[in-house]
């Protein structure tokens, strides 16, 4: 990881965890809920293509850095900035330190 300045962190992020709600049909229904927000670095570090459901489609991967000691993220949870939604890939504790918070995430249209 390239060192992170405090001035990288310019991007207001929401860090956001899954819930699953009862709905009236006996199932249940996804909504997410608000855990913290956070400034955060956010740089694109790649791109594929895949194919679902027989079409091709792409993503583009970012890496996600943040200041440790927030809500632990996991990767049933998901980073939002503006519109834009990051689905967590991994999540390292940079240098085993709990000082900073590298995250892959794979930005979709969840």
């Amino acid at each position: 990881m390239t060192e992170v300045r405090i001035g990288d962190l310019r991007h207001r992020v929401r860090i956001e965890a899954r819930q699953r709600l009862p709905d009236d049909g006996g199932g249940a229904r996804e909504t997410w809920s608000l855990l913290d927000e956070v400034w955060a670095a956010i740089e694109p570090a790649g791109g594929a293509e895949r194919v679902d459901a027989d079409q091709l489609s792409g993503g583009v991967t970012h890496l996600i850095r943040m200041r440790a000691g927030g809500p632990a993220v996991q990767l049933d949870m998901r980073i939002v900035w503006g519109g834009r939604k990051f689905e967590i890939r991994s999540v390292i504790d940079v240098g085993e330190r709990k000082q900073w918070t590298e995250i892959s995430a794979e930005e979709r249209e969840l």
